[in-house]
């Protein structure tokens, strides 16, 4: 199967850190996001990532200066910042206050391009998992998730959806949804995201991922390798795979190459023993 590895450094740099993070590498993590911060100078999830990982590393310092690099990039989302727990040792520096409240700024200008509504909706998606991986009560997102589902049906139908990240925002909801309906209009909707706007990666990755749940929930093989699921030993593994799919299809949905979910699925995996 071809690759990508030689040819793409940010995206080795993308999942280099994001499988030193599943391994609770931390000092590694915080290493190739900076990087990742640097290669691609739009990005707030980088600076973002990179400074949850030096917080854990025990690089206060670092962090916060990374955090403040996000911020000035226009990292607007002040629910997941408090909520957060890698950043939780951050809370009691003079500089917190000032980077919520400049987030809050940022948020509040960013408002004004999208709809409130579905922003608000989609922050509290997000913050409902800002902590994967540790003591989530499911049964109370569920619940939550059911919610947030149906009144972005009716936005929807009522023709709220317009700017890109509008329609994003949505496709993140729906695809915490619970058929196959939810997955498909979560897969068109992101694919609406990504064509309004081209430099979205998040839309992208977000319309391949739900096609990948819409084909796993009818016991297909998914295409893009971004589902996984426990076997029958408890372990983590990549859901089966449609082997025709290669790794240039898959980086053009900003999807890491099928190597990369192997490994992050056996990350996860050290990380649970």
């Amino acid at each position: 199967m071809a690759t990508r590895d030689a040819a793409d450094p940010v995206d080795i740099l993308r999942h280099r850190g994001a499988l030193a993070y599943a391994r609770g590498e931390w000092h590694s993590g915080h290493v190739a996001f900076a990087a990742l911060a640097d290669a691609e100078t739009r990005s707030t999830e980088a600076p973002f990532r990179a400074a949850c990982c030096a917080t854990l590393a025990g690089d206060s310092d670092s962090a916060l200066r990374l955090l403040w690099q996000a911020v000035q990039r226009g990292f607007r989302e002040r629910a997941r910042l408090e909520a957060d727990n890698d950043l939780t040792p951050l809370s009691s520096a003079a500089q917190w206050r000032q980077l919520v409240e400049a987030t809050e700024e940022n948020r509040t200008t960013y408002v004004e391009s999208v709809d409130a509504e579905l922003l608000q909706i989609f922050e509290a998606d997000q913050t409902d998992r800002a902590n994967w991986g540790q003591d989530i009560d499911w049964a109370v997102v569920a619940d939550r998730d059911q919610q947030r589902h149906e009144r972005v049906l009716r936005l929807a139908e009522s023709g709220r959806l317009a700017a890109a990240d509008d329609w994003y925002h949505a496709a993140m909801v729906m695809q915490h949804g619970h058929d196959l309906a939810d997955f498909e209009r979560a897969h068109l909707w992101a694919k609406r995201a990504a064509t309004l706007d081209p430099n979205l990666r998040d839309a992208k990755w977000l319309a391949a991922a739900a096609k990948d749940r819409w084909l796993n929930h009818q016991g297909k093989p998914q295409r893009y390798g971004t589902q996984f699921e426990k076997n029958d030993r408890g372990e983590w593994t990549v859901s089966d795979v449609d082997p025709s799919v290669t790794d240039e299809e898959r980086a053009l949905w900003a999807v890491p190459p099928l190597a990369h979910a192997h490994a992050h699925a056996q990350a996860m995996n050290e990380r649970q023993r």
